[in-house]
């Protein structure tokens, strides 16, 4: 039982990870018209 629950736990792992990356692609190729949101001011 321990193995589906691994299973489960990677699967939503890999999932939020793809998700902030391809979020983060999006706002990449947008151009980021608001820098300020991501708190990143300095850069």
């Amino acid at each position: 039982m321990a193995i589906e629950i691994l299973m489960a736990v990677s699967g939503l792992f890999l999932m939020v990870v793809a998700f902030f990356a391809i979020r983060d692609r999006v706002l990449l190729e947008a151009g980021k018209p608001e820098p300020s949101d991501t708190g990143k001011e300095s850069n």
